[in-house]
Order: C-alpha cells, then sequence, then structure tokens
C-alpha cells in the first residue's frame, strides 16, 4: 500500500433512509496522519489529521453538519474486532484536526465520512495507522446475536442477503429480563448509528434507522431498529450497532453472511471502487 492517503470512492453498502454510503465526487481530497503508526496498544494515543482539496486545508466552514457532526471517523482493525467512533476536534490551523482513541491493536483503517458543501453528497476518505493492510485477517463470527452492557440485540432479516439485492433488516433490544427496551437515547440526531465493513476492509457503509429521528434529546425511541440492506460485495459483512442507554455509547457487533447475486442480468450494475 502506498505510504501517502489517498481519496477511495466507495458504492454504498447499504441503503438507508436517511444516510447510506455514496459515491465519491471528483474532488481532489486527500488526508494524511500524524503519527502514522501506534506506539502504545491499550494506551490513549493522540493524532494530528490533515484534511486536503487541492493541497489546501479543508476547515469545518467547508463542510455540512450530518447527524450532528462535521467529520465522523469509523477507525477499525484488521481483524474487525475493534471499532471506534470517533469526533476529531479542530485546530487552529486550517484542515487540521486533533484525533484520540485507545488503541487495541497495532494497525487501524480510519475511514473519514464527510459531506463537502461544494458537492452535497457524503464522501468517505481513508488513512492507515500500521502497516494495516498486513492485518488484515477477519474474525468470520456470524451471528444475529450480541450481548453488551447487559442488553440484547438480535438481527432479523427477513430474506438472505445477496448481492445487489435490497432487505429489509431489523434489530431488536431487550434487557436482561428479556423485556423490550423503549428508552434508546438520541446519539449523533438518531437512535442508532450503524456501520457495515467488507471482510476485506475496501467497503463500508454508515447508515440510521428508518422511520422518525429524535427532533430532542428527551425523546426515546426502541425497542425494534429498521434497517434497508442492500450489499454490493458478497462474503463476510461485520455490522456494529451504536445505541445509548442510560447514557452509555453501546457498540454491539453483528456477523452475517453475504450471498453472490442470484441473477447479474435483472439487476442494474454498478462499479465498485476498491484500494490501489
Amino acid at each position: 500500500m502506498k505510504p501517502w492517503c489517498f481519496l477511495l470512492g466507495v458504492l454504498a453498502l447499504f441503503l438507508g433512509s436517511s444516510a447510506g454510503a455514496q459515491s465519491l465526487t471528483p474532488v481532489a481530497l486527500n488526508a494524511q496522519v500524524t503519527p502514522a503508526a501506534i506506539s502504545y496498544v491499550g494506551h490513549k494515543q493522540n493524532f494530528v489529521l490533515r484534511i486536503t482539496n487541492k493541497d489546501q486545508g479543508v476547515d469545518l466552514n467547508q463542510l455540512e453538519e450530518v447527524h450532528t457532526r462535521k467529520i465522523h471517523l469509523l477507525i477499525v482493525d484488521g481483524t474487525l474486532t475493534d471499532y471506534h467512533h470517533v469526533h476529531p476536534t479542530a485546530t487552529k490551523v486550517a484542515g487540521e484536526y486533533h484525533v484520540s482513541f485507545v488503541p487495541k491493536k497495532n494497525a487501524y483503517r480510519i475511514w473519514i465520512d464527510i459531506t463537502p458543501k461544494a458537492s452535497g453528497k457524503q464522501t468517505f476518505l481513508t488513512v492507515d495507522l500500521g502497516d494495516f493492510e498486513k492485518t488484515i485477517a477477519p474474525v468470520k463470527t456470524v451471528s444475529q446475536d450480541s450481548t453488551v452492557g447487559g442488553y440484547a440485540f438480535r438481527l432479523n432479516l427477513k430474506d438472505s442477503l445477496r448481492v445487489g439485492q435490497p432487505a429489509m433488516a431489523t434489530v431488536d433490544v431487550t434487557d436482561q429480563a428479556g423485556k423490550p427496551v423503549t428508552t434508546l437515547q438520541p446519539v449523533m440526531g438518531a437512535f442508532a448509528h450503524v456501520v457495515g465493513f467488507s471482510e476485506d476492509v475496501r467497503t463500508i457503509a454508515h447508515i440510521h434507522p428508518m422511520g422518525l429521528e429524535p427532533k430532542t434529546q428527551q425523546e426515546r425511541g426502541g425497542p425494534t431498529l429498521s434497517f434497508r440492506l442492500e450489499p454490493k460485495t458478497s462474503g463476510f459483512l461485520k455490522l456494529f450497532v451504536q445505541t445509548r442507554i442510560g447514557d452509555q455509547d453501546l457498540f454491539a457487533p453483528l456477523g452475517v453472511m453475504v450471498g453472490d447475486q442470484a441473477n447479474p442480468d435483472t439487476h442494474h450494475h454498478q462499479e465498485d471502487h476498491h484500494h490501489d
């Protein structure tokens, strides 16, 4: 992999009601991170992220606010087991942002989710920490159930997932007694954020539940979250469902398999863009 960070066009792994991944617009966006390696596993590490457009720093005034933030960083390691959703803080230098998180692994891929005002379209950039390409070894645990923080998350699929075929899915949230949870708090303007990674970590989606979104911090959601899924690649698909309950952010890991397209001639062909 080239040492510099490059522009990545990403097709929608899923299509959601409020924010699905979209193709990257042809603008000269790039990103770099310093330092470009993990120094201390298990300890908080600070980084400086620089986002540029034709070598000019991209500041917050050039970005749309999407779900209460102008920059979402979706950070995952090569095993697809350690995931972080982080929001950087702008510095006094245009295009430079402070980032910090506690790494559990030696290498990560950072997906930078932004919407430039110039295009109005959701855009993804990537930058790697460490020798990420050599660490891609996904733990392919297929499971539609996850328990986090004493709450159970159950993924329900009406049909088997296949490339290019829309499918409806729900996630039901219950407590330790098996009772439906109706106290989901707003988190970044939604009752959940779902991020999906393909097994080669070359495609991604950042989507939100269908239906009405919370207008105030006092509103509550649950127990069922509904999504419209339309996978673009076959194989293992890792999902992380982020919710907030009792002022605590919970990340529920789930894993499913996506089958090949049943009949490619019956579907509109779209070209995926991958890493160089």
